[in-house]
C-alpha cells in the first residue's frame, strides 16, 4: 500500500521518544505502585537506575539506526507501549486495593 512505509516511519518518529520517556519516568517515580514491586526483585539504587537508563537509551539508539526495518521499529514500539500499559494497569490495581 503506497505511503505505508512513510506512515510507519512517522509513527516511530513521533511516538518513539515519548514511550522512552515514559519508561524512564516509571523507573524514577516513587509514587508508582509498581516501583516497590520492582525494588523487591531488583533494588534500584542510583547506579542501577543510570545503568538501566543507559540500556534503554542504547536500545532506542539501535532501534533508530538506518539498518533497522521500519516494520521492526513499529513492532518494538507497540511491544514497549504494551509493557507501559500493563505497568500502569498494575499501578491502578494496587491503588484500588
Amino acid at each position: 500500500m503506497p505511503g505505508t512505509h512513510t506512515a510507519k516511519a512517522d509513527l516511530f518518529r513521533v511516538l518513539g521518544h515519548p514511550v522512552r520517556v515514559r519508561i524512564l519516568d516509571l523507573l524514577r517515580d516513587g509514587r508508582v505502585q509498581v516501583r516497590p514491586l520492582i525494588d523487591r526483585v531488583f533494588p534500584l539504587d542510583e547506579a542501577a537506575a543510570r545503568e538501566i537508563q543507559a540500556g534503554i537509551d542504547s536500545f532506542f539508539k539501535g532501534l533508530s539506526s538506518p539498518g533497522v526495518k521500519v516494520d521492526d521499529r513499529v513492532a518494538a514500539l507497540y511491544q514497549l507501549y504494551g509493557i507501559l500499559v500493563l505497568l500502569r494497569c498494575g499501578d491502578l490495581l494496587q491503588r484500588l486495593k
